[in-house]
């Protein structure tokens, strides 16, 4: 599963692909949702302008609202049950594990792997903040 649905004007372009959904705003901020962590999808068609509704699900314990182009909304609705199926799929165990023993020794090399897992959703906030108060041995 990896398509697009292209932002117009001030709305957001949203990425979907086999593991997370990236929404890209108009000043190229990024955006990443693992599909994991997702969950109470729906799609609103009450809007104040006729081509523009909103995507909404909870992301870890937060709502999220994302507008849209109703344009798309055939293919946004496909996303969905995309993530959904994906959801109901048992989870594979990975042979693969992350090496922390691999991780850089400099602190700003080593912050920037934790910020690339915070991104993908691999990681919360707050253990990326423990991280970074570890690395540059920050006290409260």
């Amino acid at each position: 599963m990896e398509f697009e649905i292209e932002g117009t004007l001030k709305l957001p372009t949203l990425y979907f692909d086999d593991e997370k959904l990236v929404v890209k705003e108009r000043d190229s901020s990024k955006k990443v949702y693992a599909y994991t962590d997702m969950s109470h999808f729906e799609l609103s068609y009450k809007q104040m302008f006729a081509n523009f509704a909103t995507f909404s699900f909870q992301y870890q314990k937060k709502s999220i609202v994302i507008p849209y182009n109703k344009l798309y909304t055939k293919k946004l609705e496909h996303a969905v049950d995309q993530i959904k199926e994906k959801q109901r799929q048992p989870k594979k165990n990975s042979s693969s594990t992350f090496a922390f023993d691999d991780l850089p020794t400099d602190p700003f090399e080593f912050m920037k792997k934790f910020k690339e897992m915070l991104d993908l959703g691999i990681i919360t906030q707050e253990e990326f903040d423990e991280k970074k108060k570890e690395a540059f041995q920050l006290k409260k």
